[in-house]
């Protein structure tokens, strides 16, 4: 038997990531994620991965990235409107080749990033630090390619509080994690995963479902759904099965 719990026919709740869901029919006993489907819509940067520590001329200010869906135009206008918010002499473009983030500025004043103060470094490629120094004009290049997909790694799915997935930052009842690049469909499927499974111990009605990303941010998502595959459940050598 499969169940299908899809965001859209929720019975509360204002965001698709956050919802409740009230069944025909209760859940009882063991099932297993047999497949999902989320647009991967989560916000490149979130509460946890959005600052950018610059040093103009000895002063430190730090960026917060908006938690907006980015495509490679918007995310490069947006960096150079912040920077130039506090100094107006930046430039921000990417490499056609490499990916990278250029920055250039005008003037003479030092400017330096550090990746060690920067929790959105991973994203925007900021490894070491990076500085200008010299003539006006002079710029630096960021030490790995822009990358959008990291916004989310994993998607995790909670229901009822019910925990099988621990790491450092959150626990969730599944884990689906991100192969896609923003705008695209994450499409989990069992046969492509190690098994999955949830054990209601007595007949549920009420679901409350969350979907966040992996450092437990929850956020406004576009609808999405996931199928539950009831677990049959044998003693022994015996060939008798129970549902």
């Amino acid at each position: 038997m499969y169940v299908v719990i899809s965001s859209h026919k929720r019975t509360n709740g204002t965001l698709p990531s956050k919802f409740d869901l009230r069944l025909k029919e209760p859940l009882s006993g063991t099932y297993s994620l047999a497949h999902a489907v989320i647009p991967n819509t989560a916000p490149i940067f979130n509460g946890v991965n959005n600052k950018l520590e610059v040093t103009i001329a000895g002063s430190v200010s730090v960026i917060s990235m908006a938690t907006n869906l980015f495509t490679v135009s918007d995310l490069l206008a947006d960096l150079q409107t912040r920077l130039n918010a506090i100094s107006n002499v930046f430039t921000v473009t990417q490499n056609v080749s490499n990916k990278r983030l250029t920055i250039s500025r005008t003037g003479t004043a030092t400017v330096s990033f550090d990746p060690t103060q920067s929790n959105a470094s991973h994203i925007l490629g900021l490894y070491y630090d990076n500085a200008i120094i010299g003539s006006s004009g002079s710029s630096t290049q960021f030490d790995g390619p822009l990358n959008l997909a990291q916004g989310a790694m994993s998607y995790r799915i909670k229901i009822n509080n019910l925990i099988n997935v621990e790491d450092k930052d959150s626990y969730s009842t599944f884990y689906v994690p991100v192969d896609v690049n923003t705008f695209d469909i994450v499409s989990y499927k069992a046969t492509q995963h190690p098994i999955q499974k949830i054990h209601f111990t007595k007949p549920t009605k009420l679901l409350t479902v969350t979907l966040c990303n992996e450092d437990g941010q929850v956020y406004t998502s576009a609808d999405w759904e996931f199928v539950l595959r009831k677990e049959n459940i044998c003693s022994g050598r015996s060939s008798s099965c129970m549902v």
